[in-house]
């Protein structure tokens, strides 16, 4: 038998990326194009907004009374500074996206490659990791119903140790559950010695 990654947190993963990605746009279209959100927030020299300037401005501030941001030529203003929100909009809005996008990729791949396969033997792990049925000293399911979560205490090389699987990490968990109470024939929550 062999179970793989979690198809739910694969797709959890996946809506984590969309999110990263539309909200990456988002703050790309205010940081950058939206021009009504560039001139509401962005300072001049001497204590005063970019809107102030514009409407003091002969051929702009025309344009800005009647809400025509598209044809205000915001080169014209060099010396404009960004408020924090057009800074988030900008800068940290997109570089916090893209940590979360590149973040989200990863789990995605990495929860693609997990899986365990048993055979009559034991377990095998996807990096190559091998328990024997017999170095299982105890299966714990007593959180797999509301938590999802099993732990299989074993000993290997004269070393107890614990394997903690959850069902966010793995699918068809309950399986491999039986399969190990089946070949180990220990009850969960007892001892197999």
């Amino acid at each position: 038998m062999e179970i793989s990654g979690s198809k739910y947190s694969r797709k959890t993963y996946i809506i984590y990326i969309a999110i990263a990605v539309g909200f990456a746009l988002y703050c790309f279209y205010d940081g950058f194009i939206n021009k009504k959100f560039i001139i509401e927030h962005s300072n001049m020299p001497n204590n005063q907004t970019l809107e102030e300037a514009i409407k003091a401005h002969p051929e702009f501030g025309t344009m800005l009374a009647k809400g025509d941001y598209k044809s205000i030529d915001l080169d014209a203003f060099p010396e404009k500074t960004d408020d924090s929100s057009l800074a988030f909009s900008k800068y940290y809005g997109p570089l916090a996206c893209i940590a979360g996008l590149i973040y989200s990729a990863l789990m995605f791949v990495d929860l693609g490659k997990k899986k365990i396969v048993t055979d009559d033997k034991g377990l095998t792990f996807n990096d190559g990791t091998r328990i024997d049925y017999e170095q299982i000293t105890g299966i714990d399911k007593r959180n797999f119903k509301n938590k999802g979560k099993i732990i299989i205490n074993c000993q290997q090389n004269n070393n107890a140790s614990q394997i903690i699987l959850k069902d966010r990490v793995y699918d068809n968990l309950g399986l491999l559950l039986d399969e190990i109470v089946s070949k180990t024939g220990a009850t969960p929550e007892e001892k197999t010695e």
